[in-house]
């Protein structure tokens, strides 16, 4: 392999080859163009090759294309693990999901930042972002973990330097969080926290984009589990010195809205959020909203049918306002 390449891709999948034929599909001429890496880090079952398959397609056409699979089923944070520790010849790294890719004008964009090596992070936003109007420069750890931890929980916001990741094994960061399906989120803000004169940077413009492939989340069914339980025990094995972790631990749920008034509105809608689930659960999601515990008895007493069949029109009307404004 000749020379460095600014930028190694490393892509995290499993049984989603409808994903990668999109995304994947939607990055490649960019990355060919570019001269970066592409990793694919397979973790499907043995009796799907499709993945293998998009892997072979792409070799054909460009050699710097690199499958790892797996002879056993690995967990998120294992597959996710492999991914962070292969660098290749680059200066930096980005691990990203099958569900989200980026255009080719935006990665050329963003690759005008990385060439200048000012920065050991870089942020990109998927759109969800709203309150910061602006690129902004991060040399404040507190100011970086109150603004932005939250949206970090997405894999695939966040690109590294390849000196930062080194740091970060051989401090052991890796080993704390190999549990942890916070993992990659663990390492950068541990990272961020004793790397010295570290300097991160966020680009406000919407540079992930969203698969246009109905999925579910994995966490969706344990909802309070992942961004309850699990959330809050991530922040709360942070380093101490790291401040406001109770207003950290909320900042999830109101900027991302899973917990705010239209967020729990639709876990009612889908029996997630049950007047059993709230009176078993009170102290906990207290702790992850601002809403009053009276409000949410209110949404939780609702009935769950009609909520259910009011999204399915409110979702209806809106893609058909989509399909109308591509027309335009």
């Amino acid at each position: 392999m000749k020379g460095m390449s600014t930028l190694t891709i490393s892509l995290i999948t499993r049984n989603r080859s409808q994903f990668l034929k999109k995304g994947l599909f939607e990055m490649f001429e960019g990355i060919k163009e570019n001269n970066l890496i592409l990793n694919i880090f397979d973790n499907s079952s043995e009796t799907d090759r499709e993945t293998y398959k998009i892997y072979e397609e792409l070799k054909k056409q460009y050699e710097k294309v690199f499958y790892y699979g797996t002879n056993k089923e690995l967990s998120y944070p294992e597959n996710c693990k492999r991914a962070f520790e292969k660098f290749n010849d680059s200066d930096y790294s980005l691990i990203i999901g099958d569900s989200n890719y980026i255009s080719k004008e935006n990665l050329e964009d963003i690759l005008n930042i990385l060439k200048t090596k000012r920065y050991d992070i870089l942020v990109l936003n998927s759109g969800r972002v709203k309150d910061i109007k602006i690129n902004k420069e991060y040399i404040n750890k507190q100011e970086f973990f109150e603004e932005l931890t939250w949206h970090c929980t997405l894999i695939g916001s966040t690109i590294y330097k390849k000196e930062f990741l080194e740091t970060a094994i051989n401090r052991g960061i890796y080993e704390k969080y190999t549990e942890n399906d916070f993992f990659q989120l663990g390492i950068l803000l541990e990272g961020l926290y004793y790397k010295e004169n570290c300097k991160a940077f966020f680009i406000q413009k919407k540079s992930l984009i969203p698969v246009e492939i109905p999925k579910e989340s994995y966490w969706k069914k344990n909802t309070f589990k992942t961004f309850g339980e699990d959330w809050i025990e991530f922040i709360e094995i942070l380093p101490q010195d790291l401040k406001n972790k109770e207003e950290v631990i909320k900042s999830h749920g109101i900027k991302s809205k899973l917990f705010t008034f239209s967020g729990f509105l639709k876990l009612r809608a889908q029996g997630i959020l049950t007047r059993a689930e709230l009176k078993a659960k009170k102290i906990l999601i207290l702790n992850l909203t601002n809403l009053s515990f009276l409000k949410l008895s209110i949404i939780a007493f609702l009935p769950q049918k009609i909520l259910k069949n009011l999204f399915l029109i409110i979702f209806d009307i809106r893609k058909k306002l989509r399909r109308f404004d591509e027309r335009k």
